[in-house]
């Protein structure tokens, strides 16, 4: 299980022929029936547009110039939480309904690299309101090596670690994996087979389909 209503920021990439098309799907649908409130930052293919008219869905765009109101709603969400806890105390969190971004336009990099209030306010998101029930789905990263010349949001991904990865383990680019946890799964993956990577741990899953 992934509890990604936890876990700050999670990137996916890898083959949709391995799953991973079908897996952020299933994320959609087990959000929704967990009541999240859901945004979408789609690409302009729009691979992402059935969750358009879901009614969990707060707000969908096509558009990376929509990028700053979508995190200025979350940051006034995600303040109005910290208040309360401030007051409160954490155990007033577990009741709270998760709120989720959901990223398919990888142009946001750029954009809050270019635009310094949107960067700002996107380290508050995962840094000062960390742990409040929020969390950055990143469903369509690039399975390539993350430069120290990339954007500002892109590094903090990588220092972060945490990848869901639909590719082959001697084929992962997207950040390092150890001579060992080659060795140890150096079989080829099945569809809906994929690499969870936390920090320096790496754990294959399986996607379950729902019948």
């Amino acid at each position: 299980d992934i509890t990604y209503a936890e876990q700050g920021v999670l990137g996916i990439s890898g083959r949709d022929e391995l799953g991973k098309a079908e897996f952020v799907r299933t994320l959609f649908d087990q959000m929704v029936q967990i009541g999240a409130k859901i945004y979408i930052m789609d690409d302009v293919m729009g691979n992402l547009e059935y969750t358009k008219e879901n009614q969990q869905t707060e707000l969908y765009s096509r558009e990376v110039a929509d990028l700053e109101e979508i995190l200025e709603e979350l940051h006034k969400r995600m303040e109005e939480r910290y208040k309360k806890v401030v007051q409160s105390g954490m155990s007033f969190v577990k009741d709270e309904i998760p709120y989720v971004f959901l990223i398919q336009n990888n142009d946001v990099f750029v954009k809050m690299q270019e635009d310094n209030k949107l960067l700002e306010l996107y380290k508050e998101l995962l840094g000062k309101y960390s742990g409040l029930k929020f969390m950055i789905l990143y469903t369509n990263l690039d399975n390539a090596k993350i430069a120290f010349t990339a954007p500002k949001a892109l590094q903090m991904l990588q220092d972060k670690k945490q990848f869901l990865i639909f590719e082959d383990i001697s084929g992962i680019k997207l950040t390092d994996v150890t001579a060992v946890q080659k060795k140890n799964y150096s079989k080829s993956l099945e569809n809906d087979e994929a690499y969870f990577i936390q920090e320096n741990q790496v754990k294959k899953l399986k996607l379950i389909r729902e019948m």
